[in-house]
């Protein structure tokens, strides 16, 4: 579906640096773009390859799950274990293409509190996973509203969702891709 995210990041091996970008979708790869807001504000650019494709079909925690998927995994139950100090059921998954994804669930609640899977850095298979800072009750429903993103050398970084609204009015103009910036920079010759 529809998404519309704002990711905000320090980077701690660039002096600091905040850097911003938005990255929307339409639900479609063609309705997909990518806009960097900081440091500097850029013009909005087709968001294409395999990361574009990973952003529109991505659903989080909930990917083999989801109906059109669910008959495409195997599930084995591997055993408990401990995520950030809570007892939790370990489940692992294999999906298509030799897909595996993990899910830790909370043995108290029951609620997902950490998922993995792999993911390629050049040629090799990395395991990383998301585990949940914390939850936010929203309609009587618990939702993550923060990660740690962590390997097996532990946590990475960190991701925050500063603001989660349920069935917010939603205008389709909020993922129209805005027209370049007529601004001209130092050394930039006009068109």
């Amino acid at each position: 579906g529809a998404r519309r995210l704002k990711l905000t990041w320090r980077n701690y091996e660039d002096t600091g640096r905040v850097y911003e970008t938005l990255r929307v979708t339409d639900g479609t790869r063609a309705g997909t773009w990518t806009q960097a807001l900081r440091p500097r504000n850029l013009d909005p650019e087709s968001f294409t390859g395999g990361e574009a494709a990973f952003f529109t079909a991505h659903q989080w925690f909930f990917l083999p799950f989801l109906a059109d998927q669910i008959g495409a995994w195997t599930f084995t139950y591997e055993g408990t274990t401990r995520t950030l100090g809570r007892d939790a059921y370990l489940v692992r998954g294999y999906g298509p293409k030799d897909t595996q994804a993990w899910f830790h669930f909370d043995k108290k609640t029951f609620l997902v509190i950490r998922h993995g899977g792999l993911v390629r850095s050049g040629n090799t298979p990395i395991p990383q996973d998301y585990a949940v800072a914390t939850f936010q009750k929203r309609g009587g429903v618990h939702l993550p509203n923060g990660f740690h993103l962590m390997t097996e050398k532990g946590r990475f970084g960190s991701i925050t969702f500063d603001n989660i609204e349920l069935n917010p009015e939603i205008k389709p103009s909020l993922f129209s891709e805005p027209e370049p910036s007529s601004e001209v920079w130092l050394r930039q010759a006009p068109e």
